[in-house]
């Protein structure tokens, strides 16, 4: 019942924001992903070597600029097995905070984690990007373009057990602004685009994947992968169609209005029928 809550109001928000459920607005940069200490078996992470990626940073919430937010760093790494998609967001530094998110005002004050852990080769690790150096940079999307341009962002990339240190690997260096009309970031999935060395772990894994597909529904955007993922999406769509019902009782409970109907009215739709006329926002 609780990801099916969830999913009903990932899709609700995308719906109405026309944008993503979380992080709807942000930036998007090329970078290199340098790996200095090799983790055995993790796709990229295996290789000491550098690569170019591609990196989102964001604001997940959308609050007004001057207050803090928790802040977004994806980064998509190409790879000879396929895309895989690494997302980070701002937490605590310190085992136990690593889960917690923590809102920030600057984008170089403190520590991203993926919260969720990761097998990396076989073990069960957190990513972490730690700044290489504390600098004041304001979280405001507006001048981060010129601010990177003026100086690249410097991360440490690094892994950690759940009450371990971190263990650096490697860095990430984001260097040149890509312009907005270049639509090479348009939508991450850490679960669709993964490897099987480099993949998201444990029991929260199912609720993030639905939560995503329904950002997705919401914008009516496609999902973001290749041929690498397809049977992952395919047992995924297979699930969502046999909990259809848990999901529409759950749409009633978080009372779905249905567009123009008289007060109180709530709209239950079938999976694959189309939302009423009026009730449609084109994704961004």
């Amino acid at each position: 019942m609780l990801t099916a809550i969830v999913t009903a109001a990932a899709e609700r928000v995308a719906r109405l924001r026309g944008a993503r459920a979380l992080h709807p607005r942000g930036r998007s940069y090329e970078a290199t992903l340098r790996v200095s200490q090799a983790v055995p078996g993790a796709g990229p992470l295996s290789d000491r070597d550098a690569r170019e990626v591609v990196v989102r940073i964001s604001r997940a919430a959308g609050v007004p600029v001057v207050l803090p937010d928790v802040l977004g760093i994806a980064v998509r790494v190409p790879t000879g097995q396929g895309t895989v998609d690494l997302l980070f967001a701002t937490t605590g530094a310190l085992p136990g905070f690593r889960h917690v998110l923590r809102p920030r005002g600057s984008f170089m004050s403190g520590a991203y984690t993926t919260l969720l852990p990761y097998a990396l080769g076989g073990r069960t690790r957190l990513l972490g990007l730690i700044p290489a150096r504390r600098r004041r940079l304001p979280a405001r999307l507006d001048s981060l373009d010129e601010a990177v341009t003026a100086e690249p962002l410097v991360f440490t990339v690094a892994t950690a057990t759940f009450t371990g240190p971190w263990q650096p690997c490697g860095t990430l260096e984001i260097h040149t602004p890509i312009p907005e009309n270049e639509s090479l970031t348009e939508a991450f999935d850490p679960v669709l685009n993964d490897l099987p060395g480099l993949h998201l772990t444990g029991p929260l894994l199912t609720l993030r994947r639905r939560a995503y597909a329904a950002s997705r529904r919401g914008r009516d955007v496609p999902a973001p992968i290749g041929p690498e993922a397809e049977a992952v999406l395919a047992r995924e769509t297979a699930t969502f169609r046999a909990s259809a019902l848990v999901e529409d009782v759950a749409a009633v409970v978080a009372g779905r209005h249905a567009v123009g109907g008289a007060e109180g009215a709530v709209e239950v739709r079938r999976v694959g029928e189309a939302p009423a006329r009026g009730d449609r926002r084109d994704g961004p």
